[in-house]
């Protein structure tokens, strides 16, 4: 495989990284307007803000090569999961009423999970291929990364929408 054709494989990654974010604002727009629960609106920002930093940092890391030295992330992957599932624990002022969790609101929340999941595959398949072609390591470790990032989003964005627990069922009285 070509120099060309990595890019092209690259490319086709931050591609589905950034129509999935454009899904996730433009569902959060929606159910924001709808009337939404409120939760659902949050994660699916959230989630649109978390694609976009991983957008960036692997069009940063492909466009501008390895850092001159090799750099830790200030958070290891441990942390970066713990400060993403900082939201699921966060409760809503009020239970969500039976009519504002509706099949549409769902809908969108699987459509963007579908789309985060096909994104990650993406990364990880092609990570795969140039490590196997003998690419650039940075270009590897960055895929790598962002399959990581991607797959830890995912995580934090199923259990903001399907596990979110209302305020009220919190106190103990």
């Amino acid at each position: 495989m070509g120099a060309a054709d990595r890019f092209a494989e690259i490319d086709d990654v931050l591609r589905l990284i950034a129509v999935t974010g454009q899904w996730a604002r433009d569902a959060a727009r929606e159910l924001e307007n709808a009337g939404g629960e409120q939760h659902l609106v949050a994660a699916l920002k959230a989630t649109d803000q978390e694609l976009l930093a991983i957008h960036r940092r692997l069009f940063e890391a492909v466009t501008f090569g390895p850092p001159p030295t090799v750099k830790q992330p200030s958070l290891d992957d441990g942390q970066l999961a713990q400060v993403r599932d900082e939201p699921v624990w966060k409760a809503s002022a009020a239970p969500p009423k039976l009519e504002e969790v509706n099949e549409q609101h769902m809908a969108e929340v699987e459509r963007v999970l579908f789309e985060m999941s096909g994104a990650r595959k993406r990364a990880e398949k092609v990570a795969r291929t140039l490590a196997n072609d003998g690419a650039e390591q940075h270009l590897v470790e960055a895929l790598e990364r962002a399959e990581c990032e991607l797959d830890a989003t995912i995580d934090a964005f199923f259990k903001s929408t399907y596990f979110h627990v209302p305020k009220d069922q919190l106190a103990l009285s």
